[in-house]
């Protein structure tokens, strides 16, 4: 077993790739476990676990907010708009992290996770008042009436993920 601390010139994920090939090498060739840790192996090892665990819960929350569009609103172009709307903010934030980000992390997977989060309260809010279920009868009443609210909660968020970068850590700046 050996400690691992590289410098921080060299891709932590390639480095770590490239120590796997070594130690599955060594074990076929030789019959030897190599074992390696440090700070940026388990970076590297919660990464890919993130990703993974994403991967597999992205579809079940992408059935259960739809179902509950669905429960709410009763309404098929309601949960299409909501869809939409949430595919759209995603590329935009896509958009953002590729042009003004310092690098691809695997973190950027929850990108999508906290845009349904984040959207879904916005628009059930918004769809429930337009669907006239509130007594505010026009769009243009609805819009006057949401457009304080919503914009502090939205202004709130988003001072939120920036206080993050305070913490200088790759994953809290994507988030």
């Amino acid at each position: 077993a050996s400690y691992l601390e590289p410098g921080l010139t060299y891709p932590e994920h390639r480095l770590i790739e490239q120590i796997e090939t070594v130690q599955d090498s060594i074990s076929e060739k030789y019959g030897v476990t190599l074992e390696f840790t440090g700070l940026r192996p388990v970076r590297v090892f919660i990464e890919r676990f993130i990703v993974r665990d994403i991967f597999k819960i992205f579809p079940l929350l992408f059935i259960l907010v739809s179902l509950l569009y669905y429960v709410c609103f009763r309404n098929i172009r309601v949960l299409a708009l909501s869809w939409f709307v949430k595919a759209a903010s995603t590329a935009f934030a896509y958009g953002c992290y590729l042009l003004w980000g310092k690098g691809i992390s695997p973190f950027i997977v929850l990108v999508p996770i906290f845009n349904v989060g984040l959207l879904s309260d916005y628009l059930i809010h918004l769809l429930y008042h337009l669907q006239g279920q509130s007594g505010l009868q026009t769009p243009r009443r609805v819009r006057t009436y949401l457009v304080v609210p919503l914009s502090l909660t939205a202004f709130s968020s988003i001072i939120g993920f920036l206080s993050l970068l305070l913490l200088k850590g790759t994953g809290h700046i994507l988030l």
